[in-house]
């Protein structure tokens, strides 16, 4: 056990006194202090922290938003998307409203392509020709509902060469 001493000799008496006290002791009260100013600390950093954190999570929500609705384009019909609301005016609001020019833009370019794909079905219907497209990289064959119907296959059939090559004629599949 440390402890802190003094003495002093008093002339008029001839006395010495000595004094002493546990570093613990003397020390106790500002080892207190330094614990409660530790507490104190992590506190206010851990408001400051908390603090932070919703601050972000409201700055960024339109962010979010935007990201759900990139997610939303993969997974939805685009029209069924609606454009986003721009809330601020700063970098975020810019990039909510580019986004929504862009999935406008890109729901735009989906009712032209499904229109096309109408238009192309009904021709191919008027004509009675079909068309099909080989997907390589996951080896399988893609018919247009015209070419099901010109070789007489239910339409839900998957189409594989082998498929394909059984309903060409064997001097024609040379050709093929």
């Amino acid at each position: 056990v440390e402890t802190l001493s003094v003495n002093r000799n008093l002339r008029m008496t001839d006395w010495t006194v000595i004094a002493g006290v546990t570093t613990d002791h003397a020390f106790g009260p500002i080892k207190t202090l330094q614990n409660q100013i530790y507490l104190t600390a992590i506190l206010i950093s851990i408001a400051i922290a908390l603090l932070l954190r919703e601050t972000l999570i409201r700055q960024l929500a339109p962010l979010k938003e935007a990201a759900d609705a990139m997610r939303r384009m993969t997974e939805e019909r685009p029209s069924s998307l609606r454009p986003l609301p721009v809330r601020r005016d700063d970098e975020v609001g810019l990039l909510v409203s580019n986004f929504n020019r862009l999935m406008l833009e890109r729901n735009r370019f989906y009712d032209e392509l499904q229109e096309t794909a109408r238009t192309l079905q009904k021709a191919q219907s008027v004509a009675s020709v079909g068309s099909w497209k080989l997907d390589i990289p996951h080896r399988r064959l893609i018919w247009s509902e015209e070419a099901y119907k010109i070789f007489a296959i239910p339409i839900d059939t998957p189409i594989t060469l082998k498929t394909f090559l059984d309903c060409i004629l064997p001097d024609d599949r040379l050709a093929v």
